[in-house]
C-alpha cells in the first residue's frame, strides 16, 4: 500500500475532453525555441480553446486520439486509485481531493478540463507516455488499464463488504481506515479472513500501479 499512500499529485479537470490534452509546457517550450510570437499565441489559443479555434492539426490530433483511446477508458489518475489528492502549484486555487469532483465516472471525462490544475496538466502515466513514445502499443496499454481497473474494483468491493464503502474517499484512505479497524482487536474471524483476502488484492494492485502507471 506504500504507493497508494505516498504518491500524490494528479487529478482531472476540463471541458469534457473536447479540448486537446497536449501538455501546454511542451508546445510552449517548442514555440519559444523555434516558432514566432504569432505561432506561440496560436498555441496558447489551442491549449485553451481546442484545435478548431486556430486550425492546428498534425501531431496534436495524434495526441487527441491517444486521449480518446486511453484516458477515456481509464480515469485512474482522477478516481482516487492512483492519487489521494492533487497538490496545488503556483496559480492553482487549492488542493483537489480525490476522487476529483469534476471527474465523470460514467464517461471518464473531466468537467473542467480547459481549466484543470497545473499538476494535472503535467501528469502523464507510464502507459500514455509509452504509447506516445512508441515503446508500447495501444492494445498493450489498454490491457494494463483493464487489469488495473479490475483490481481496483475488486479492492473496492472487498472494502465495501467490510463496511468501508465511502466512495468519496480515495482508495488508499479507505484502506487505511479498514486497517485501523482491524487493528482495534474487535473484529471476528470471518472479518479477518476477508481482510486477508483484501490485503492480497491490494498487494497485486499496488504492484501493478508501481510498475505500469507511476511515471
Amino acid at each position: 500500500m506504500k504507493h497508494l499512500l505516498s504518491r500524490r499529485g494528479s487529478g482531472n479537470d476540463g471541458l469534457f475532453w473536447f479540448v486537446a490534452a497536449l501538455d501546454e509546457r511542451h508546445i510552449l517550450r517548442k514555440s519559444r525555441r523555434s516558432q514566432t510570437a504569432a505561432t506561440s499565441k496560436r498555441l496558447r489559443l489551442y491549449c485553451r480553446f481546442g484545435p478548431r479555434s486556430v486550425g492546428l492539426r498534425g501531431h496534436i490530433s495524434t495526441m487527441n486520439k491517444l486521449i480518446d483511446t486511453l484516458c477515456l477508458q481509464c480515469g485512474l489518475c482522477c478516481n482516487g486509485v492512483l492519487f489521494a489528492d492533487v497538490r496545488p502549484e503556483p496559480g492553482d486555487r487549492s488542493r483537489v481531493a480525490q476522487p476529483c469532483p469534476a471527474f465523470n465516472l460514467a464517461t471518464c471525462a473531466c468537467a473542467i478540463y480547459a481549466d484543470r490544475p497545473a499538476r494535472c496538466r503535467k501528469f502523464e502515466c507510464r502507459q500514455l507516455l509509452g504509447v506516445r513514445q512508441g515503446t508500447t502499443t495501444t492494445e498493450a496499454a489498454l490491457r494494463q488499464i483493464r487489469a488495473a481497473s479490475g483490481l481496483a474494483a475488486d479492492v473496492g468491493k472487498l472494502l465495501a463488504e467490510l463496511g468501508f464503502n465511502n466512495e468519496r474517499l480515495p482508495l488508499s484512505r479507505r484502506f487505511q481506515r479498514c486497517q485501523r479497524a482491524a487493528e482495534s482487536g474487535k473484529w471476528v474471524e470471518p472479518q479477518l479472513d476477508r481482510l486477508a483476502e483484501r490485503q492480497l488484492a491490494v498487494h497485486r494492485l499496488t504492484g501493478l500501479l508501481a510498475k505500469e502507471f507511476y511515471a
